[in-house]
């Protein structure tokens, strides 16, 4: 466990993070080039739109905040639709660099990074005319609704959750799409192949994230899924790619004995052995429907006969080993929460194409890649929620500090528009100078004494209270 060192906790800042991780050199290699306004601004002013405090674009367009730079809405609208841009490669290199600093920073490969892939529903309840919009099973609700599925590619070295990859799936069942229109992308396109990945199934599109992944340098022995995932096919993949994979299986499975025996979990549970003097962890050796050898694991809760089977291809793990690996599946979906309540997964993009709704998807998912590098760089133990709200906190106490330095600097310019104006001779400017300079300091030393009146006033009342009742305590 990283000890959490109070002096370094440091504002959140876009700006000194995209110094660190050379964001420009970055974009450069996602083809994330165009005339006009630089790429590496925009794209600070997107993350930046939930934090600030926004809810969408528009509102950002519209605030304060955003009238430094001056864009409007539209120009922000483009650049998320851009088709040229390669959001996939964005997110798969900014998270390669953040996972590449964790470990040779932290020694995280101590504690057996592994990759954790999951899904989930994103609504898009009011929508008619969104492409790929389709009509999904969610089994969260277990209701079919309008909306989109993402599919998540994540990488944990047993303390943080790192966001690598992911993709929007929809029905490639041409009834249950509620728009049929599809956009008229080149397929050899970044944006070409996320359309296509769109009606692909999912395992083989997880295969494919793997190995993007791979290429750039992010690397995990084990991969933890949901049963939703568990196939003998997919296990002989991942295989193949050198992964061990550690997945809850459902309980209707049969599997199979050395000598060939189809039995049930429940059979095999019965002949499982305990590891450990372990009460409720008990493990055996079976074979798959396709005859790959995995380990069997056996969870029964306390005073309850309802059993739970975790699978691991990776035979040398112990049987606490493989159970305190899958814990760390629930990372995934305390990540989610944090995508959809606090960074804008669910409700920050209501666009209609497909290009920006993919686009506000890894938007969504570098915001939280990014507060975790801040985390990971101050050592600190708060969590990302904590740490996006004391930004928030932050970023809007910024207008305050702009609009009083600017109070300041009008005063600080006044000796010289008044001798612009003859008012004053120009061997008088000096003299004002020092004038307002006088004044500004003894403002700032009156504040200062008066804010330390009041602190002093309050130290004494609460001294004075503290002293009464410990005499009248004395005197009971």
């Amino acid at each position: 466990m990283i000890q959490q060192n109070t002096s370094s906790k440091q504002l959140f800042s876009l700006q000194s993070l995209f110094d660190f991780i050379h964001m420009d050199k970055i974009l450069k290699k996602a083809n994330f080039v165009k005339g006009g306004i630089p790429a590496i601004l925009l794209l600070k002013a997107v993350l930046a739109i939930k934090i600030v405090g926004c809810k969408n674009i528009y509102e950002f367009s519209k605030s304060r905040l955003n009238k430094i730079d001056g864009y409007d809405d539209n120009t922000y609208y483009r650049f998320m639709e851009n088709e040229n841009f390669n959001w996939r490669e964005l997110q798969l290199r900014l998270a390669a660099f953040v996972i590449n600093f964790v470990q040779k920073t932290f020694g995280s490969v101590r504690r057996r990074p592994a990759f954790i892939v999951d899904d989930t529903m994103l609504h898009r309840l009011r929508s008619k005319k969104v492409e790929f919009l389709t009509r999904l099973h969610d089994h969260v609700v277990h209701k079919t609704l309008k909306g989109f599925n993402m599919m998540l590619l994540a990488y944990t070295d047993g303390f943080s959750l790192f966001s690598v990859c992911h993709s929007v799936h929809c029905s490639s069942n041409p009834k249950n799409r509620v728009n049929n229109e599809s956009p008229n992308a080149d397929k050899r396109s970044a944006f070409g192949m996320r359309c296509k990945e769109a009606f692909m199934k999912k395992p083989d599109v997880l295969i494919s994230m793997l190995k993007e992944a791979l290429n750039r340098g992010i690397k995990a022995q084990h991969i933890l899924m949901d049963s939703w995932y568990f196939s003998d096919t997919l296990l002989t993949r991942l295989k193949k790619l050198g992964i061990d994979s550690i997945c809850l299986v459902k309980s209707n499975l049969y599997f199979y004995t050395e000598n060939d025996e189809r039995l049930n979990q429940k059979k095999l549970f019965e002949l499982s052995t305990r590891e450990n003097c372990h009460k409720f962890l008990t493990s055996t050796i079976a074979k798959t429907k396709g005859g790959r050898l995995v380990k069997l694991v056996f969870v029964r809760a306390n005073n309850s006969k309802k059993i739970i089977t975790v699978v691991s291809t990776d035979l040398n793990l112990s049987a606490q080993e493989i159970i305190v690996m899958y814990g760390r599946r629930w990372k995934i979906e305390v990540t989610f929460k944090v995508l959809k309540q606090h960074l804008g997964l669910s409700t920050e993009c209501q666009a209609r194409k497909f290009a920006s709704i993919f686009a506000a998807m890894a938007v969504a998912n570098m915001r939280a890649l990014l507060i975790e590098l801040h985390r990971r760089m101050n050592q600190d133990l708060r969590t990302s929620g904590e740490i996006f709200h004391e930004a928030v906190e932050a970023a809007q106490d910024v207008p305050f500090q702009v609009a009083l330095n600017s109070l300041i600097n009008l005063i600080l310019d006044l000796p010289q528009k008044l001798y612009e104006k003859g008012i004053i001779a120009k061997n008088k400017i000096s003299e004002a100078e020092d004038l307002i300079y006088e004044h500004l300091d003894n403002w700032y030393k009156q504040t200062a004494y008066f804010i330390q009146e009041l602190l002093g006033n309050i130290c004494r009342s609460k001294q004075e209270k503290h002293n009464c009742i410990f005499k009248e305590q004395t005197q009971c």
